[in-house]
């Protein structure tokens, strides 16, 4: 079975978050089809915005490339829309994990405070369901920032 390069990508995506995420106890075990966040329903609008939080991510010192914004933008220029909802999910969900708990594994010495509950992340992927539904998916990123 071949797997395209967008499906590859969202898969790599989920995985990159179960290995940095501790903290998601449904992630942090090794990661099969029927554990991972069911992919939300994803518009080009809602992705374009996405695809516009990502490159903002550069900001807050993230590496827009990290949350797959080429992979995205190809998706959406080729119309693929069977695989844009669980790459766009993948991504969102990567950039959402590092603003609500931080990209860095060692926190202390970047004395991290700020104490996050493990539930919260088990409620992103509803709350980003929420967002696009909404039409307020920047809102939900800006909210996620300490």
């Amino acid at each position: 079975m071949r797997i395209d390069r967008n499906r590859k990508l969202a898969f790599l995506v989920a995985t990159g978050i179960a290995l940095l995420t501790p903290a998601w106890p449904v992630l942090a075990q090794p990661l099969t089809a029927d554990m991972t966040p069911a992919p939300a329903h994803w518009t080009v609008n809602a992705v374009q915005d996405l695809i516009a939080a990502i490159e903002e991510s550069r900001d807050e010192g993230l590496h827009p490339a990290d949350y797959g914004a080429a992979a995205l933008k190809r998706a959406v220029a080729a119309g693929e829309n069977g695989a844009l909802d669980a790459l766009a999910t993948a991504s969102a969900l990567s950039l959402a994990h590092d603003y609500c708990f931080g990209r860095m594994s060692d926190r202390s010495d970047m004395q991290w405070l700020i104490q996050r509950s493990p539930y919260e992340a088990g409620q992103l992927p509803a709350r980003l369901q929420s967002a696009i539904d909404g039409g307020k998916l920047r809102d939900f990123f800006q909210a996620l920032l300490p």
